[in-house]
């Protein structure tokens, strides 16, 4: 019999791993204070190496100036801030995760785990009580993305934030784990082995 799924929760901090806090000094050049939160030390330094390394390539050494505009010694664009992904677990297996991306939002679910959009936990909970609300008030689009008759992903056009992220985490977390923890139903219109 499966596990009945434990309780999850979500905090603003684990929505919110990062603080950057860029300041441009009078002289025109810049300085960045980074506060991670992270499981361990290991994640934490990588993580403001990455920021700082963001930092450096942007607001690093000034070759010169034209009028209160500083140029940077690369001018070409920038690189993005890493996406932040937060993961959806069960029993120590990764089933998947949910990034918050710079342009859309998206719940990626692992190939490992097999579950279907036909899933009441799914279906019925994750996008009807949950994404379709969440993008009818955001005037957001959705899609899924299905491979071999299993979900695969879901993608919301919008990026979210704040309690709208906290509550799609959340709810993509308990659906996904509830879903995974179920026997594996056939597909409609598959035949029954037997």
């Amino acid at each position: 019999m499966p596990r009945r799924p434990e309780r999850m929760s979500i905090s603003i901090e684990e929505a919110y791993p990062v603080t950057l806090k860029i300041s441009r000094t009078s002289k025109g050049s810049y300085k960045w204070e980074v506060e991670v939160r992270a499981a361990s030390p290991a994640e934490a330094v990588e993580r403001v190496q990455q920021l700082d390394e963001w930092c450096r390539e942007r607001f690093g050494a000034v070759t010169q100036k034209v009028g209160d505009m500083a140029l940077s010694e690369h001018p070409e664009p920038m690189n993005p801030l890493p996406e932040p992904a937060f993961p959806i677990e069960h029993g120590g297996q990764a089933l998947g995760k949910v990034i918050l991306g710079h342009e859309e939002t998206t719940i990626k679910i692992d190939p490992s785990c097999k579950v279907r959009l036909e899933d009441p936990a799914i279906s019925s909970f994750l996008i009807k009580k949950a994404i379709q609300p969440l993008c009818e008030r955001l005037r957001a689009k959705w899609r899924p993305v299905e491979e071999d008759g299993f979900l695969r992903e879901i993608i919301i056009d919008k990026p979210l934030s704040g309690d709208d992220a906290v509550s799609l985490i959340k709810s993509a977390r308990w659906a996904i784990t509830k879903a995974f923890s179920r026997p594996l139903s056939k597909k409609p219109g598959e035949e029954k082995n037997g």
